[in-house]
């Protein structure tokens, strides 16, 4: 192979990984070429439709996974959390000033309620599944899948009682973090359980929150 050819062959390779981070491909990138140049030398295509495919998604992922990326996710965690207990704190209120149940008060406040729930929801699913994006080339970690059934605990004890936010927040780190460090599946199940439970009991919890200290 010529030199020329080598390096139209690696530029082909340099495109196929321009969905990941900058940042990723100047740490990373040289070695998953590597990986892709043997790999063609055993007679495999990376750079097949289902090679090129499996790169564009994994980019994503890494991308999103990112801090940056994190971090707006977070924020958008947060605001429509916040934008949630706002409209749902109105509601209750203009529902005591008419004398009506929460869900004959205003219907715009109660559809900006709703709206942001399934916000507040969709963008911590979205987050979840950024932090469970594994670091690339990770180092040999001992974490069995036995080690996971101590977030499985905090979970079931967490889940059966709305005052169990934190422990369920607790299970979520657990799995986020024993997924990222090389665990299993069961890791990644627990994180996404967690995150789903913890929503859900947020959105149970701060009505009864609005009706106990502000109304």
């Amino acid at each position: 192979m010529t030199t020329a050819s080598a390096s139209t062959d690696q530029a082909q390779y340099w495109r196929a990984l321009r969905f990941y981070s900058k940042p990723w491909r100047e740490r990373h990138g040289a070695d998953m070429i590597a990986m892709m140049l043997d790999a063609s030398d055993h007679g495999e295509d990376p750079l097949s439709g289902a090679g090129r495919r499996s790169l564009m998604w994994s980019g994503l992922r890494q991308r999103f996974g990112s801090g940056p990326y994190v971090w707006l996710w977070i924020a958008a965690t947060l605001a429509s959390l916040g934008l949630h207990e706002w409209a749902g704190y109105r509601n209750l209120q203009i529902a005591e000033r008419r004398g009506v149940s929460g869900w004959d008060a205003d219907r715009l406040t109660l559809t900006l309620a709703l709206t942001t729930a399934v916000l507040f929801v969709a963008c911590l699913t979205i987050l979840t599944l950024s932090l469970l994006h594994r670091p690339p080339f990770l180092r040999p970690v001992d974490v069995s899948p036995a080690r996971s059934w101590p977030g499985w605990i905090v979970l079931a004890v967490g889940a059966l009682s709305w005052i169990g936010v934190p422990l369920v927040l607790g299970s979520l780190v657990i799995g986020v973090r024993g997924y990222r460090a090389g665990g299993g599946l069961e890791f990644r199940l627990l994180a996404i359980l967690s995150a789903i439970v913890f929503a859900f009991q947020v959105l149970l919890v701060l009505p009864v929150v609005n009706l106990l200290f502000f109304i």
